[in-house]
């Protein structure tokens, strides 16, 4: 299995443990698997119950809220989760730092009882260091982790060990100083594993992974001396099931998804956990991954009422941005101004229209002027040009502060000239390569709401 995996099925492994051995409510680990929740910032309360066998009815056993608070760039700065039981309740409290660069540096506990500190690397890759004080916070106590993130891989792994992979990136070995797993994959015609079998080559201790793959999704199924667990997913990489096999009668968990793709229900024959996501943040299945540039931006345009999406579920990053719709978005973040006293000059831009005062707003700031004296061209795409010149505009059309042009498809004649310089300078953008910034092709809607993100922190 590739590294990513085995930290996710131990995860789970963990949580089947701590579950079944002690009886108690792992709400930490076992955290709802949405796909698109990334990072885990949304608004979730959650119940934990467990089956009284007399009455066969499910018992609220401990109740749960989340919230946060954010910045103004959109960004978590604090997480409360309060843990309401029969006799009381438990408040934990979380803080967040960044670098200037808008990473994640720190997630902590306030009461430091447990931390990670995130060092970043010229790759793209960075370090999470987990430290959790299991006694008190003493030095002694401290029991510190540490895993990598590699984005080009989409992998984490334990940092401290060395991995060695295949052409197909799964691993063949890995080691430390005192110990070593070798790894022998085989797979199916399509490059798919088969099995996986993990062994460490002096003590021949180990265990096997077995895929099987149907048209519905795949199982895998992780084989230790006495007993097994196996992971059943569906096509999209949903979990559907979860089978811990460790004793006579298996343990079995099922998870349940709304049509967004959140995980609202995670049931077993005698816990049970119920989530409820009043005001999901991360809503979007096409915007999921944090690592892309406009992730922060698209959820930024959307706390702050710029744009809603193309759909309850969707935001359609990769489409391209109307005109209608750019002026749209500058004309929310300036706070959807009211204009009065301006005569509309466009025959294709009628009252009622999402944008009639957005356009109106646009002409009375010099933002835009049309594409001719009597049209506005609404549902045409804007180009790259446009965007850059729609928000130079907006910002009172300032003098670049230099006129060294980087870009080989930018003439000092073209209108957005000096435009596309200022936006360099501000980094709103640094062209689609180191010579080009491609004014003539489509803008996306992703690239409109980073432009604007990047603008909106820049002043």
């Amino acid at each position: 299995m590739t590294v990513k995996k085995c930290f996710f099925c131990l995860i789970l492994l963990i949580a089947a443990v701590v579950l079944l051995t002690t009886g108690a409510l792992a709400f930490d680990i076992l955290d709802p698997p949405s796909p698109h929740a990334a990072e885990g910032w949304y608004e979730v309360d959650y119940e934990a119950s467990l089956r009284d066998p007399a009455s066969n009815s499910w018992e609220v056993q401990t109740k749960v809220t989340t919230a946060y608070e954010y910045n103004a760039g959109g960004q978590p700065v604090k997480k409360t989760e309060t843990y309401i039981y029969a006799d009381g309740e438990d408040v934990y409290e979380y803080v967040y730092a960044y670098d200037s660069e808008g990473r994640r540096t720190r997630f902590a506990r306030a009461d430091g009882n447990e931390e990670i500190l995130f060092t970043y690397r010229a790759d793209g890759s960075y370090l999470e260091a987990y430290t959790w004080w299991y006694d008190d916070e003493t030095a002694d106590s401290a029991r510190t982790y540490y895993y990598t993130y590699d984005p080009q891989m989409d992998w984490f792994w334990n940092g401290d060990w060395s991995y060695e992979l295949d052409g197909d990136g799964w691993i063949k070995r890995r080691w430390t100083e005192d110990a070593e797993y070798v790894y022998t994959t085989t797979k199916d015609a399509q490059g798919r594993p088969v099995t996986v079998r993990v062994e460490d080559p002096v003590d021949h201790y180990g265990y096997t992974d077995t895929y099987t793959y149907t048209a519905g999704g795949y199982s895998l199924t992780e084989s230790m001396d006495g007993g097994y667990e196996r992971f059943d997913y569906d096509a999209e990489g949903k979990l559907i099931t979860y089978v811990y096999g460790y004793d006579e009668t298996p343990y079995v968990y099922h998870y349940e998804y709304d049509a967004a793709g959140n995980c609202v229900c995670v049931r077993g024959d005698t816990h049970m956990w119920s989530f409820r996501y009043e005001n999901p943040r991360y809503r979007f299945t096409d915007v999921t991954d944090p690592d892309t540039f406009f992730f922060t931006p698209v959820y930024w345009a959307v706390d702050n009422g710029i744009t809603s999406g193309t759909g309850p579920t969707t935001f359609s990053p990769f489409a391209p941005c109307t005109r209608a719709q750019v002026v749209t978005f500058l004309w929310r973040a300036a706070g959807s101004p009211k204009v009065t006293g301006v005569v509309n000059p466009f025959g294709d831009v009628k009252a009622g229209a999402y944008y009639y005062d957005a356009v109106l707003w646009a002409v009375d700031k010099g933002v835009t002027t049309g594409t001719s004296p009597s049209t506005f061209s609404p549902e045409a795409t804007c180009t790259r040009g446009q965007v850059v010149t729609f928000l130079w505009r907006n910002a009172g059309s300032p003098a670049p502060k230099t006129a060294n042009n980087p870009f080989a498809d930018v003439n000092q004649k073209d209108y957005y000239c000096d435009a596309v310089l200022w936006a360099v300078e501000k980094g709103v953008t640094n062209g689609t390569s180191a010579t080009a910034f491609s004014p003539n092709s489509q803008c996306q809607r992703s690239h409109v709401v980073t432009f604007l993100y990047r603008n909106m922190q820049a002043k």
